[in-house]
């Protein structure tokens, strides 16, 4: 079976529309959240570093020494959460038939074959409506909030990954729900998903598995005050973990040492 990520512009329907196509084809949700609680718990951020780093795009002003130091420090951290972030969606979506709503899932997932990437569009006046009616705000302020959140969440999405946050080039799918009700799109997505482009092989569930390890083992490196500060390169293939661009002999010794106690690392190589 599949594994769908939807993207979508804030107020544009996909929370409930990922609610609806779960139950329909009789998938797992997992959203945003569950990602932040499994982060949060297995790698030590607290919610309002979370919040900060996910939903606020990097800034380039630097006004002086001290702040470029702080910059410096804040830019290795968002790093480590998003390997985290990475490593966490995967252990969430390993067992294949999952609707995934949240931030750069079609980003976090590459080359594998299985995964559906499919972006949801609503015409303004829709969510202009809605954002009204979720959050009791006026017309003008309900248009200036979505401005805000799709304005940053571009900036994020080419801050993190170097890529325009609504290119049609990155999904397999792209829906308007302009005219599209939620059952017309539940039934595309449920005919997309029984092509063989999409079905769930051996050779994507291991490439799954591998992307699951490498970024679980980058993680685990990045977020470790005695490694932190490491170049490093890691791959993962069937159990076997290399690790790329260390020289410092100690390094290479203890790095080996915390990999093997990772749950599904076989054995590790220094490369």
């Amino acid at each position: 079976m599949a594994i769908i990520t939807i993207s979508r512009g804030t107020f544009a329907g996909g929370e409930k529309l990922a609610s609806l196509l779960a139950q329909h084809l009789g998938y797992r949700a997992v959203s945003r959240e569950q990602v932040y609680d499994r982060v949060q718990s297995q790698y030590g951020f607290k919610s309002d570093e979370l919040s900060e780093i996910m939903e606020q795009a990097p800034t380039t002003r630097l006004t002086n020494v001290g702040e470029r130091r702080s910059r410096q420090t804040l830019g290795e951290r968002r790093r480590q959460l998003m390997v985290a972030v990475q490593a966490s969606l995967c252990d969430l979506l390993k067992g294949d038939d999952a609707v995934y709503h949240g931030l750069a899932g079609h980003l976090l997932l590459p080359g594998i074959s299985h995964v559906l990437r499919m972006r949801v569009i609503a015409p303004r006046a829709k969510r202009i409506e809605l954002a009204m009616e979720r959050e009791r705000l006026t017309r003008p302020e309900a248009g200036r909030k979505i401005d805000q959140v799709d304005s940053e969440r571009a900036r994020w999405t080419q801050s993190f990954f170097g890529v325009n946050w609504g290119d049609p080039l990155l999904f397999d799918l792209v829906l308007n729900l302009e005219s599209l009700s939620f059952d017309d799109v539940c039934a595309v997505v449920e005919h997309m998903i029984s092509l063989p482009r999409f079905q769930t092989s051996e050779a994507s569930r291991k490439k799954m598995a591998d992307l699951a390890l490498a970024s679980h083992v980058t993680a685990r490196l990045s977020c470790n005050p005695a490694t932190a500060g490491l170049l490093f390169d890691v791959q993962a293939d069937d159990g076997v973990v290399r690790v790329g661009g260390m020289s410092n002999k100690g390094d290479m010794e203890w790095v080996t040492k915390v990999l093997q106690k990772i749950e599904g690392v076989k054995l590790v190589e220094m490369v």
